[in-house]
């Protein structure tokens, strides 16, 4: 993609090193607060995918974002509909968690969750919130039900995490919803980017999450890289919109933490239904 066990501490012990990796919740977005929250950007695909117009809805606790499917498109004429939205908030020291049940699929889709300011680019930085663990997209990802990816950011590090539905190993706080995580207690990340080689606080400022669905786009549509049936993906994603019917994103939630005084035990969650 473009494109963290628990420890209850009496009060005591929550000192400024204990709490190195707390964080309490800032943003719990379901259902119908993904359009309260996020805003759809109405701009030309940056990486000139071929995409126009919006098409999501919510639904209860969840929230999808769909791909035109049914239409033959014209050569010359609009890009496939799809969505791009972006948080109206933006986040420097932060940890945010992705509920997701289903990823887009198929053949030229290009699905991304990633974290990046949209202005001045690349000027402020850039988190594409990417992991090597099997099962991280595609059918098997949606077969299982998908999974949680989580990404944690501070002026010293960014880590990446991902659990599948059905692990034995997905933290107790991340499954259950909770309002206060501990990331020091979530395991090994699935990447690691220490702050050695590059001054994250100098070369990183304020970013949004963004999330999209675009099709081809430049790295696909390079000469070799995409060719079915002497199509190349252009013509390949005009052509056959019933092969976009799994191009589709479904969120549960996505959670955004931010360290703060106020500390949430493990014990304390949302009280929402997670699938």
């Amino acid at each position: 993609m473009r494109f963290l066990c628990f420890l209850l501490l009496a009060p005591a012990l929550l000192s400024s090193t204990a709490l190195a990796g707390s964080y309490g919740i800032s943003d719990n977005i379901i259902g119908a607060e993904f359009l309260n929250e996020f805003v759809h950007d109405a701009i030309p695909d940056p990486t000139h995918g071929r995409v126009s117009a919006k098409s999501d809805f919510c639904s209860g606790n969840t929230f999808v974002i769909l791909a035109d499917s049914t239409t033959v498109l014209a050569p010359n004429g609009p890009g496939r509909n799809s969505v791009r939205i972006r948080s109206q908030k933006t986040y420097i020291t932060h940890v945010s968690v992705f509920n997701i049940v289903h990823m887009p699929e198929g053949c030229g889709t290009w699905p991304a969750v990633w974290e990046t300011a949209t202005t001045n680019w690349p000027n402020l930085g850039e988190v594409d919130i990417n992991s090597t663990t099997p099962g991280i997209y595609g059918p098997l990802f949606n077969d299982n039900r998908g999974g949680w990816y989580a990404m944690e950011r501070t002026d010293n590090f960014i880590k990446v995490w991902f659990w599948p539905r059905s692990a034995g190993n997905v933290p107790a706080e991340v499954r259950s919803g909770a309002l206060g995580i501990n990331t020091d207690s979530w395991g090994r990340p699935s990447a690691f980017f220490p702050n050695t080689q590059c001054d994250l606080k100098v070369h990183f400022g304020p970013n949004n999450v963004i999330i999209n669905l675009t099709f081809c786009g430049d790295w696909a549509g390079q000469p070799g890289i995409f060719i079915i049936t002497g199509l190349g993906v252009m013509a390949y994603a005009n052509e056959n919109p019933r092969v976009f019917e799994e191009a589709y994103w479904q969120f549960n939630a996505v959670r955004v933490f931010l360290q703060s005084p106020k500390y949430y035990p493990l014990s304390v969650t949302s009280n929402l239904n997670q699938i």
